[in-house]
Formats: C-alpha cells, structure tokens, sequence
C-alpha cells in the first residue's frame, strides 16, 4: 500500500487496511457446525486398540524385560501408578492420611 500524503505535504505513512466483505468478523467460524463428531477420537482409538493388541502378545515379557534391563525405569513406572499418599476411612468416616512408607533397596544397608 503506497504511503499517502498529507494537506502539509509530508507523508503519512501506510494506513491500516479496511477489512473486505470476505474476512471474519468477531465471532465469526469457518465452519459453524464443527468437526463431525468422533473425528478426533478415531486416531487415539486405533492407537489404544493397537497398543492393547500388542500389550496382549508381548506386555508380560515387555515389563520382564524392563525390571531385568532397567530397573530404574520399572521403578519409576510402578511409582507412578501409585498414589502419592495413601487414605484410610475411619469408623467414624473421617479421612486419615497414612505416611508414605520407606522400603528399604535391595543390597543397601
């Protein structure tokens, strides 16, 4: 866009374009009626199918592998599928929080 002069002579400089009848307008969609439903969820569904169908054939010797081969790692993935703290209803219904226990390692004193 060419800079436009001004009454004095001096340029102005370039002026903000004026929107057509084609660009958005403030809450204006594309396409109002979304995506089709279950668009989305089609990867992440073949994705957990097939991980499943693979857990199914190799999961069990994939973990023993893992606990042989990295033990830290094992560690870390039953670590995470445990509760940070561990509750316990009373009689009386009120929540007690247990202390989360220490084991020992193996072979450390």
């Amino acid at each position: 866009m060419p800079d436009l002069p001004s009454s004095n002579g001096k340029k102005l400089g370039k002026q903000p374009q004026k929107r057509n009848a084609t660009s958005f307008r403030h809450g204006q969609v594309a396409n109002p009626s979304g995506r089709p439903k279950g668009t989305r969820n089609k990867l992440s569904e073949n994705f957990i199918a097939a991980l499943y169908a693979d857990f199914e054939e190799h999961g069990i010797k994939a973990i023993q592998d893992m606990r042989v081969e990295k033990p830290g790692d094992y560690v870390k993935v039953v670590a995470s599928l445990i509760p940070a703290q561990f509750q316990q209803v009373d009689e009386d219904g009120k929540v007690q929080t247990l202390g989360v226990i220490a084991l020992p390692i193996k072979g450390s004193k």
